[in-house]
């Protein structure tokens, strides 16, 4: 432990109080020292970018299941029909999440800054540095994101499917006269699926309030 190590090859009964002193600050200085090292990577602020030009090698450390939904859900051999449900929660979750990820890694950021200019572009021609892009006018760069915009519509015709069948599922399931809801899902609270529910919501809801709050995209179409 620390205090071994600290106390290591120490003979008290001689040491010195002006050593067993120093001893003492230098170990709390070190604990201090680490502990705010903990701070800061468990905390909330954000820390150093990563500088991607100068140390181009990065790890991904994220653990990964190996499990897959069927091997996890399929363990109650004595009732399949409430494991044919949770398989079908647990795909509707999965695919959720990843439409989360899909619209915050893809469609936020560049819908937030479609038509956006720099100061130099502001400034015009006269003050642009030299090599840099000249920029485009608002029909020229929608013309240049309509494939972008296409991905989006399909992303959004999709996602309001993936919504329409957990909310048929659920409906369909928490029925009063459903023998299964009943027998088994009565005081089943399906927890994860709303939330899977409510992020993707929220999802559609944030790309709807960015495009609002973007002038530029509904001048440039």
């Amino acid at each position: 432990s620390s205090m071994d190590e600290f106390f290591n090859g120490v003979n008290l009964p001689d040491a010195p109080v002006t050593d067993l002193t120093n001893r003492l600050k230098a170990f709390v200085l070190d604990h201090e020292a680490a502990l705010g090292e903990m701070y800061k990577v468990l905390g909330e602020e954000v820390g150093e970018s990563w500088d991607a030009e100068h140390d181009p090698i990065g790890i991904d450390v994220t653990p990964v299941d190996q499990e897959g939904v069927v091997s996890t859900v399929w363990h109650h051999k004595d009732n399949p029909q409430f494991n044919k449900i949770l398989s079908v929660f647990a795909h509707l979750c999965e695919e959720m999440r990843q439409l989360v990820d899909v619209a915050e890694s893809r469609f936020y950021g560049a819908l937030a800054m479609f038509g956006h200019r720099t100061d130099e572009d502001e400034e015009g021609d006269e003050k642009r540095s030299p090599g840099a892009p000249q920029p485009m006018d608002p029909e020229q760069e929608m013309g240049e994101f309509l494939p972008f915009f296409q991905d989006l519509v399909n992303y959004i015709t999709r996602a309001q499917k993936v919504i329409q069948n957990v909310v048929c599922q659920l409906a369909c399931l928490y029925h009063s006269r459903q023998k299964l809801y009943i027998t088994t899902f009565k005081h089943v609270r399906l927890l994860p699926l709303f939330e899977r529910l409510g992020a993707l919501c929220r999802a559609l809801v944030t790309l709807d309030a960015i495009i609002a709050d973007n002038p530029a995209i509904s001048e440039g179409w």
